[in-house]
């Protein structure tokens, strides 16, 4: 086509909208695969999330110095920090956590969290998806599930906000239609004129022209389909289909708009990355998503660590989480949305050479809130140094059957590979039954 069309939109300039939204099963499989294998009754949440909210710390936050102190322990364990109250005897937080500390009776907080994987990525892929990092299968993670469960519609169903660099791939689709990745927002929502890529028609083409150019497109896909069948070729068409119609609703749109908010809610949220990630999450799940992950990088504290915790993360955290807990639960959606909040690992108790902690698998901790929690519960308990778990054991396997039992699916359903292999969604994991209502 002539470059004197302005409305002429080429093929991978649509495609580079992305590829977002349901797709490795259909909602008909979905619902046969629910029939066929339903949640068990004594295992499933009074009333299952609708939706879900993952505040993913990448990198690993240290456990002693938030939700799980050890004022008793020695200097080289507990370091410089004193500890503060809670609202539930006995339960301490770490210095700065205090509207974290307030809200802990709307929150479940697990100090028994462990596994063997001491490695960035091999750590993230298990605790994302509950099964182990492995050379012949990529899993996908929870959302890119949730998205291949979801029905259609004009909103994409898994969705995730800030960088995505360290931990794109276990936040991925894994043997999955790529359809079944998340809509990236990749922008940072605490700058002036934040905008999401692509969620307008490219200069020059109207509404008129986006209908004209469809029809061309979906003949051109036509074809393309009577020759070729193979899942990157559905996946695309997939994409068009969802970019087309997320572009073409207002109300869709509207809801990436963070600037609509009022500055007194902003404000709230702390102006922040994570304070107004947070934010945009809660407005995407007012819109219909099914899935958000906000990711909150830096957590890899293997030098200065209370230093840097207390300078550019703790306050951040106390801040944005206890807004968004509020907020949800002030709007009645905190009664249909599961907030959970976790990283990959803990740090070592021990503080090292260069006054930072390196990382500790055998124990961390993780917080919940929301759809289907036991509010105001304390879980599992770690030794005296907070080096190992000495009562109730979670494994990342517990904590996959657990997020998919809040969510109303069946941790054991199978879901199938390119090749038709049968997959359980989890393996060897219980619901943790103890965090939930």
């Amino acid at each position: 086509m002539s470059s004197l069309d302005p409305t002429y939109v080429s093929r991978r300039e649509w495609l580079r909208l992305g590829a977002f939204g349901i797709g490795g099963l259909s909602l008909a499989r979905a619902l046969e695969l629910m029939e066929q294998s339903p949640v068990k009754p004594g295992d499933a949440p009074k009333r299952p999330a609708v939706s879900a909210i993952l505040i993913w710390l990448d990198g690993g936050p240290s456990h002693i110095d938030t939700f799980d102190p050890k004022p008793g322990a020695p200097d080289e364990v507990k370091g410089p920090w004193r500890t503060i109250p809670t609202p539930m005897p006995g339960v301490l937080f770490g210095q700065g956590l205090e509207r974290m500390a307030a809200t802990l009776p709307k929150m479940a907080l697990v100090r028994s969290m462990c596994s063997d994987a001491g490695e960035h990525e091999i750590a993230r892929h298990l605790v994302l998806t509950g099964y182990p990092l492995t050379p012949a299968l990529d899993y996908p993670c929870f959302g890119s599930v949730v998205s291949s469960l979801a029905p259609d519609g004009d909103f994409p169903p898994y969705l995730c906000v800030s960088a995505l660099q360290r931990a794109s791939k276990q936040l991925g689709a894994g043997f999955l239609p790529p359809e079944n990745n998340p809509f990236a927002i990749e922008a940072d929502p605490n700058r002036p004129y934040f905008s999401v890529r692509d969620l307008e028609p490219p200069k020059g083409l109207g509404t008129s022209g986006v209908e004209r150019r469809v029809s061309l497109v979906e003949a051109f896909d036509a074809f393309r389909k009577s020759v070729e069948t193979s899942p990157e070729v559905r996946a695309r068409s997939r994409a068009f289909e969802r970019a087309y119609r997320l572009i073409g609703s207002k109300a869709a749109r509207e809801a990436f708009d963070i600037n609509k908010e009022p500055d007194s809610v902003r404000d709230r949220y702390g102006r922040s990355p994570l304070g107004q990630s947070c934010l945009l999450a809660r407005r995407l799940v007012e819109a219909g998503a099914r899935f958000v992950t906000v990711n909150d990088t830096g957590w890899d504290t293997h030098a200065k660590c209370q230093e840097f915790l207390a300078t550019h993360k703790i306050p951040k955290v106390d801040v944005a989480i206890p807004a968004l807990i509020n907020d949800l639960d002030e709007r009645g959606l905190l009664s249909s949305t599961l907030v959970v909040m976790m990283g990959e690992f803990g740090r070592t108790p021990k503080i090292n050479v260069n006054d930072g902690r390196d990382h500790w698998p055998r124990a961390s901790s993780a917080i919940f809130a929301g759809a289907g929690i036991k509010a105001g519960t304390v879980l599992g308990t770690t030794d005296e140094r907070g080096e190992t778990v000495a009562e109730r054991p979670v494994s990342p396997q517990d904590l996959a059957a657990t997020l998919y039992t809040l969510l109303g699916i069946d941790p054991s359903a199978e879901i199938k590979t390119d090749d038709g292999r049968p997959i359980a969604l989890v393996k060897g994991g219980s619901p943790v039954k103890e965090i939930m209502a």
